[in-house]
């Protein structure tokens, strides 16, 4: 667990930062010295976890989970994965999500971990909710919102190959500007033969048309991940209300039996998903 969590971001004082919203000053923190928690049970999980994700590429990754070493029953332990939350990341794939997206619905969600959710995170309510738009939250999202949404694992999918082909061949390692520059709002972006040509360096044509803005900068990222070189990210803004939402997926460097090579981050941080 100690080598997983020296990738996150640190407190003033040095504790892990689990996960923290940008628009939020409230963060969740590992604390070792709480170790029987459903926090540290979640950073336990999450350490079985991103070992699969260093280990295998994203397509092989499924295959991995099995291996994960389950705890005892589902409030979850130091170094293992409830038997829940393995079941849920293996239901979310045989209904065809992504594999990102569905370690981000299983895993680093953490609902699985019994106690997690409701001692760990912020319940919504009219104190925390932007102004003058919490009479409009949806519960669910639209389906046709949820339909946009996949378009960025398939796209980010698409962004690091590339990368981490280009790095193979010569260790390159390429950011990308804003594609289009400004967010689209409210109707989908083709992107032109120049914007397409930028990209060519490795390869990234992404499905036409596209409901978000996409970049490679250099790091760090907001949010769980490796240490970072470089980080993908989509910017959107779906109902064109002016806020936006914000994707993104951190790459980092590892040896493994073919030398130093590109991963990622084994699940996409997002903020304002919806919008």
């Amino acid at each position: 667990m100690e080598e997983a969590l020296k990738a996150f971001p640190k407190t003033a004082d040095g504790k892990p930062i689990i996960y923290q919203d940008p628009s939020s000053p409230v963060a969740l923190v590992y604390d070792k010295s709480k170790r029987d928690t459903p926090v540290t049970h979640y950073a336990g999980c999450l350490d079985r976890v991103l070992a699969c994700a260093r280990a295998n590429t994203i397509e092989h990754f499924p295959a991995c989970v099995p291996m994960i070493k389950r705890c005892p029953d589902n409030r979850g332990g130091e170094d293992c994965c409830p038997t829940a939350c393995v079941q849920q990341f293996q239901a979310l794939i045989s209904e065809g999500k992504e594999v990102m997206d569905a370690i981000g619905e299983s895993f680093m969600e953490g609902g699985c971990i019994e106690g997690f959710e409701s001692r760990s995170r912020t319940p919504v309510t009219k104190a925390n909710l932007p102004p003058a738009r919490h009479q409009n939250v949806p519960t669910d999202p639209p389906k046709a919102d949820r339909s946009k949404r996949k378009e960025v694992g398939e796209n980010f999918t698409l962004i690091f190959g590339g990368l981490k082909d280009r790095y193979k061949n010569d260790k390159t390692l390429l950011t990308f500007p804003p594609t289009p520059a400004k967010v689209p709002c409210g109707k989908p972006y083709t992107w032109t033969q120049q914007d397409i040509d930028r990209w060519s360096t490795i390869g990234f044509a992404p499905k036409q048309p596209c409901n978000y803005s996409y970049s490679v900068v250099t790091g760090p990222s907001i949010g769980l991940g490796p240490k970072d070189l470089l980080v993908i990210q989509a910017v959107g803004d779906l109902d064109c209300d002016g806020t936006t939402s914000y994707f993104s997926n951190a790459v980092g460097e590892h040896t493994t039996v073919f030398g130093r090579e590109l991963y990622h981050a084994p699940g996409v941080y997002a903020t304002r998903r919806d919008e």
